[in-house]
């Protein structure tokens, strides 16, 4: 299984259809956007929990129990320093 740092970096690679890969973030490592993705075919990505790959794969995010909103890109922008 390839693993990546965010998004952004799994979209530059060329990984073929029925491989599984994970990230460690959304935007950055660390951000609490990490999820499992599971490599198809060629196929228009929904924009939301999808992502096409360098090679024209597509990434479908392989959701287990509760989704966390930050695995579709979400920012938490709360300034909890009050």
């Amino acid at each position: 299984m390839k693993i990546f740092d965010s998004v952004a970096q799994m979209k530059l690679a060329t990984i073929k259809a029925g491989q599984y890969v994970e990230t460690f973030g959304y935007y950055t490592k660390g951000d609490a956007g990490a999820a499992r993705y599971l490599v198809v075919a060629s196929q228009v990505a929904d924009g939301y929990g999808d992502h096409t790959l360098a090679n024209g794969t597509v990434a479908v995010l392989q959701v287990s129990g509760v989704a966390d909103i930050r695995q579709f890109g979400a920012i938490d922008n709360q300034d909890n320093t009050a």
